[in-house]
């Protein structure tokens, strides 16, 4: 799909933590814990997004903000990462595709467990 269509394809955004727990051997060990990638709980139609590459992204953990910045500064737009995703895998309906975050304010949600133990 190319990126000049791209949008004419997404239904929706909405909220995705791409959680990941640092210091444990392997990749996918570290992306694949059961809790980590929340979402939602709501989803915005297209249509009620004016323009998704100039929304605010915050993000508080036990009430101090963490991240605050705005999808103008994504490092690759929604559209060429459609495009690019698209080129590699097939997407269906009800497929979510997470943009990515800016990752200045990135740090952990909870103390880190000793994995030794």
């Amino acid at each position: 799909m190319k990126a000049a269509d791209a949008m004419d394809y997404v239904f929706g955004y909405t909220c995705f933590i791409d959680g990941s727990a640092r210091g444990v051997p392997a990749f996918y060990q570290m992306k694949s814990r059961e809790t980590f990638a929340p979402i939602g709980p709501w989803i915005v139609t297209a249509d009620e997004i004016a323009n998704p590459q100039n929304l605010q992204v915050k993000l508080w953990n036990n009430g101090e903000i963490k991240q605050n910045f705005n999808t103008d500064d994504m490092a690759h737009k929604i559209a060429r990462c459609i495009e690019w995703v698209s080129s590699v895998h097939t997407l269906l309906p009800g497929d979510i595709l997470a943009t990515g975050t800016n990752h200045r304010g990135l740090h952990a949600f909870q103390q880190a467990l000793d994995h030794r133990a």
